[in-house]
């Protein structure tokens, strides 16, 4: 007995411990790591901003639930996560991401509680723990300013009390649970497919009896909050075509090719005269889009994607670093085979979520494989991984020198991830971060006042890092743009963004611009003179700002008078019509 308070003191220290490292590997230089500031971290930061400002969104909408940026109504909790730390800290990459990073590691303790509550055991839970503490991806989406890390935890979370509710039926509970998936909801969208999904499995699972499990009252009273998570928000936004817009864009359904191949396959079987009704039985929407979805579902889980695969999206690559370590997938095997063996039925729900996890990304095409849609294959994994290692410790003879070994070989891989990502990635292809937005939104608002119109390409987002570290209100200043979204052409003031990738000679004397940022793929005009340069973090030329030589552009205007007078009597959308009746004004230009 006197045992037992050093053993309950050792097994809280060890707690302790896990989450002091996982609070570190999130938190330490988290303004500088991951490099730069994209731009979906510059929506969520800047409407924290305008909520903290007028509980309203960059469309002003007061206490918005969604974030319309171009038809995809994103969650907007993120953003008023981000409000206290903006309040405290300003207008910085750190108030962004803060957030995200504290949920991070809180994922990490609330992996050990559902762990302890499956299995009953603080070493499982505490490998669990540790795991996920050090897992790359998990650290990578927790320091991006992820929404998804941020959901998971409340999925998490719910998971956990319905495991509470199950053992001691403690009715409060329930309020709790629907709360975290309502929070879910309006964070990130795949928890509005995923929630129902994984609550009947669990439902299912629990009694390992299958559908008998229905008949059981806590199980139905379960099915309750569930009911009104469907009912509300999920069938509320359906209605409103809000849950939808974002998966329009990018779902299986509206990827072209796989239309296409079907329309060849139905083609061919016409050339050679079969009867159409028998081809439509082998080729129809079911089956191409069926078999689409199943051939990137089982991808996932083979070792040339989960271990070796470049990430997407491309953001959060990290060179030589897979979804998950090594380790975890042989240790994952080794629990399957327990699990198998032993008939280890806490494992049924584990594994089951396992092999729904990457449907997300499986009916998504844009960026596959996906690992952030696929995110919740992450902590499951670790917990499978977890017994599976427990397991040899407690099966191998030689279990000692194996964990002594073992423990080595992951010290050093974990030695390899923090190289790779906190030392050499801000060098490894910096172009997919805008690492450079921050800098040129500074000299943007030191030099603006100086020149009377600033033009500058609107492709890279940059007008939102603009507004954010200037902390400039898209409710009070004057913006000029057609319709809801930043796109096109717009001026947010006197700074002018335009529709092309590049700001010619013609576009920035039609437009009058005195000041002009370009990226480092445009060709400088003789009428530009560089005042100053953007580099990426490994010194590579991002942009260039020129001031216009006005002598220059005035003799340019006189040489080309009649250019000039058809743009402005046709229209600058006329410019290449224009350009083809005068084509030498192209050749004078550069």
């Amino acid at each position: 007995m006197k045992s037992f308070p050093n053993k309950l003191f050792l097994d809280n220290i060890k707690l302790v411990l896990i989450l002091a490292v996982a609070s570190i590997l999130r938190l330490y230089n988290l303004s500088d790591i991951p490099y730069g500031f994209h731009f979906d971290e510059a929506q969520a930061a800047y409407n924290g901003f305008l909520i903290s400002e007028h509980l309203k969104n960059v469309n002003g909408e007061f206490l918005p639930l969604d974030i319309d940026y171009f038809g995809d109504f994103r969650p907007a909790l993120h953003s008023y996560l981000i409000v206290p730390f903006i309040k405290i800290l300003g207008n910085t990459i750190v108030a962004a991401r803060l957030p995200a990073a504290i949920f991070g590691v809180y994922s990490v303790l609330i992996t050990y509680l559902l762990t302890l509550k499956i299995f009953k055991s603080k070493s499982i839970s505490h490998i669990a723990a540790s795991f996920l503490a050090v897992s790359p991806f998990h650290i990578i989406f927790s320091r991006a300013s992820s929404d998804a890390i941020i959901e998971m935890s409340f999925v998490l979370t719910s998971i956990y009390f319905l495991y509470c509710y199950i053992e001691n039926k403690n009715i409060i509970k329930l309020p709790i649970i629907y709360l975290l998936w309502v929070a879910s909801f309006f964070t990130y969208q795949i928890s509005r497919m995923m929630i129902p999904i994984i609550t009947m499995v669990f439902l299912i699972t629990q009694s390992f009896g299958g559908i008998k499990l229905i008949i059981k009252s806590r199980t139905i009273i379960i099915l309750i909050p569930l009911i009104i998570f469907i009912i509300f928000p999920l069938f509320y936004f359906l209605t409103t075509n809000k849950t939808a817009g974002r998966f329009s864009q990018v779902s299986t359904f509206s990827f072209p090719e796989v239309q296409r191949a079907l329309n060849e396959q139905v083609t061919e079987a016409g050339t050679i005269g079969l009867n159409p009704v028998f081809v439509r039985i082998f080729h129809n929407k079911i089956v191409a889009y069926s078999s689409d979805i199943l051939k990137r579902h089982l991808s996932f889980y083979s070792p040339q994607i989960l271990l070796f695969d470049d990430a997407r999206p491309i953001r959060y690559q990290i060179s030589n670093i897979g979804f998950i370590t090594p380790f975890e997938y042989l240790f994952a095997l080794v629990g399957i085979y327990f699990f198998v063996r032993k008939k280890i039925k806490q494992l049924i729900f584990v594994t089951l979520v396992i092999i729904i996890a990457p449907l997300p990304s499986a009916i998504t095409f844009e960026d596959f494989p996906n690992f952030h849609r696929a995110i919740y294959l992450i902590p499951y994994v670790q917990i499978l991984a977890a017994l599976g290692l427990y397991m040899i410790f407690m099966n191998i003879k030689f279990h000692k020198a194996f964990t002594f070994i073992g423990v080595g070989i992951f010290a050093w891989y974990s030695c390899f991830f923090i190289l790779q990502y906190f030392i050499l990635s801000p060098l490894h292809e910096p172009f997919h971060r805008n690492y450079e937005n921050k800098e040129i939104s500074k000299y943007l608002d030191q030099n603006k006042n100086i020149y009377d119109r600033v033009g500058l390409t609107g492709e890279t987002g940059i007008y939102i890092s603009y507004l954010y570290f200037n902390e400039l209100d898209v409710l009070e200043i004057p913006i000029n743009k057609e319709g809801k979204y930043f796109n096109g052409e717009y001026n947010i003031e006197n700074v002018y963004f335009t529709k092309y990738r590049c700001v010619d000679t013609i576009s920035t004397i039609y437009n009058r611009f005195d000041l002009v940022i370009n990226l480092n793929e445009c060709e400088p005009s003789r009428i530009f003179i560089k005042d100053k340069d953007f580099r990426l973090s490994d010194g590579s030329l991002a942009a260039s700002a020129y001031i216009i030589d006005k002598a220059k552009s005035e003799q340019y205007k006189k040489r080309n008078i009649d250019l000039f007078n058809c743009l402005e009597s046709r229209g600058f959308k006329s410019k290449t019509e224009c350009l083809r009746l005068y084509p030498e004004s192209r050749q004078d230009a550069i």
